[in-house]
């Protein structure tokens, strides 16, 4: 398994390729080692990539939901993060609305990246 400090677990297995955030991040390789060897890798820049994304938490009878709005994806469909782990696939029609995340206040944290690219947005927080 390898893990992120920013975007906790990753990827298991050996060289798969990782969506990363923005960011730096310290990349620990721990499957049954007793010890790690750790790299720095810095991802993205500024600009973010192509695509842009906006959210929108709400409350419905007490549960949670976001609409999540994109452009910019050229895949035919999006992988969504939610707090820096894989969430679902989508069709890529430009938006979807996802939960229910449960009752109470809180945030969340959504990227959209082309599907099984390293394209991706830049990280948006939902506060409800």
């Amino acid at each position: 398994m390898w893990t992120s400090d920013l975007d906790g677990q990753i990827v298991i297995g050996g060289s798969v390729p990782a969506v990363l955030g923005d960011g730096t991040h310290t990349v620990t390789d721990s499957v049954g080692n007793t010890s790690s060897d750790t790299v720095t890798v810095t991802v993205g820049g500024s600009s973010g990539g192509p695509l842009s994304l906006s959210a929108n938490g709400y409350k419905v009878r007490g549960q949670t939901y976001i609409d999540l709005k994109w452009t910019g994806a050229s895949t035919d469909n999006v992988d969504v993060y939610r707090n820096g782990s894989y969430y679902a696939i989508t069709v890529n029609v430009g938006e979807e609305t996802v939960g229910s995340f449960g009752n109470g206040g809180g945030s969340d944290t959504f990227k959209v990246c082309e599907e099984g690219r390293a394209i991706c947005s830049k990280t948006v927080t939902v506060n409800w």
